[in-house]
């Protein structure tokens, strides 16, 4: 009895295989939905690998396992929680497994997101020792679904039931009844595993035997460049503030490239401006004119507070420490903040540099009067040719 919407050809022969051909696609199809095929036989597991063993929080990723076991017709699989599946778009060829029983190559399974429907329906076709079927099967990518695989061909029982994981739940496969012991799988699936968004080891386990994929999370690197303020630096009112930052992503040894750059600025009303990097790289540098800004125009004396944050192309965040701008008001030269530069100004940055007790400044903008960036004896001399009106001396706040 041949199911509506299935096509089978091959000798009356071949029925048997068949059967098993198109149980075991479902137990392949299943596996695709977990996301990760991890399946080893309980008793007589040979090698079973995974490639890639490391992936990047947040990441879609593909995965490839291969499996050579003594022979298996029942498997039962834990699915550590954390791991999504991605619904693919129609047409997108999802998985492809090859197979092997005891006598030799078995055939292959592809499974094909259906046209139509590609988020809850699946093509799958089998061609196994001469002996084909196509068919399309109900599929549910939801965290936390149950989807139940039965055998194409009469009435058999059910033959594979799979719980995707949650955030918090661990999922399972588990698959009964196999007419036929397989012994050999290799399984390709495409871009459509979300990995765990939290970085750690986690452990599949397939009755009682372990395996482990390392998720790793990004490191993000700020390195801030001239002309950008030294953090906690005095600025005079007016002057252009130019923030330039260099910003690198690393995974390990895998590749991750940037998204975006943002720049927080504060003064208690945040303001934030994103540059989309655009490009596929994992090192980029960008610089922020912050009086170009929309609501930074006009920065007026107070301190602000900046930090810059990236994001990778699996939307994970890095940030830099956050520094600050002393925007100050004032006039070069006035080391007591009275509006005035004279004689006394003089006087009171010479004590401060000769660190005579209880004398201080109030900028060091303002006493920085040669602009070299050091407030030393020199400063002190400047001021005071300046203030006695030798020609060819001149104040340079910078």
């Amino acid at each position: 009895m041949k199911r509506r919407g299935e096509e089978v050809t091959g000798e009356k022969r071949s029925s048997k295989k068949l059967v098993t051909v198109v149980t075991t696609a479902m137990i392949v199809m299943a596996a695709v939905i977990t996301a990760l095929f991890v399946a080893s036989a309980a008793p007589g597991v040979d090698t079973f690998t995974i490639e890639p063993d490391k992936g990047i929080t947040n990441a879609v990723s593909s995965y490839n396992a291969t499996i050579n076991t003594t022979g298996f017709t029942t498997l039962n699989i834990t699915i550590p929680p954390g791991f999504k599946a991605v619904a693919p778009s129609g047409g997108d060829l999802i998985a492809r497994a090859d197979l092997w029983w005891a006598s030799g190559y078995y055939g292959y399974v592809t499974f094909t997101a259906n046209s139509s429907a590609p988020s809850t329906k699946m093509d799958v076709y089998a061609n196994i020792g001469g002996g084909q079927a196509s068919f399309t099967e109900d599929v549910n990518y939801t965290e936390g679904a149950t989807t139940s695989i039965y055998s194409p061909f009469g009435t058999h029982p059910e033959r594979a039931t799979l719980k995707l994981p949650t955030a918090t739940e661990s999922g399972y496969l588990n698959i009964t009844g196999l007419p036929e012991t397989l012994t050999n799988a290799t399984i390709s699936i495409g871009q459509f595993v979300r990995n765990p968004a939290t970085a750690a080891n986690y452990e599949f386990e397939a009755d009682g035997k372990t395996e482990t994929v390392q998720i790793i999370a990004p490191t993000f690197d700020f390195e801030f460049k001239p002309p950008t303020p030294a953090d906690g630096a005095d600025v005079p009112v007016g002057e252009i503030i130019n923030i330039t930052v260099n910003v690198s992503v690393t995974a390990d040894s895998l590749k991750d490239n940037l998204s975006a750059l943002v720049l927080n600025w504060t003064d208690g009303t945040s303001i934030n401006e994103t540059k989309i990097v655009g490009t596929m790289v994992d090192n980029f540098t960008w610089s922020w004119n912050v009086t170009d800004i929309v609501g930074a125009e006009n920065l007026t004396a107070d301190i602000y507070t900046y930090t810059v944050y990236a994001n990778d192309t699996w939307n994970n965040w890095g940030n830099s420490t956050p520094r600050t701008v002393n925007v100050m008001a004032g006039v070069c030269g006035d080391v007591n903040g009275d509006d005035y530069v004279t004689g006394y100004d003089v006087t009171v940055l010479e004590l401060y540099v000769g660190e005579v007790p209880g004398w201080t400044i109030t900028s060091e903008w303002a006493a920085d009067v040669s602009g070299d960036g050091e407030v030393t004896g020199y400063d002190a001399t400047v001021l005071a040719l300046y203030v006695g009106e030798v020609p060819g001396w001149e104040l340079n706040c910078q």
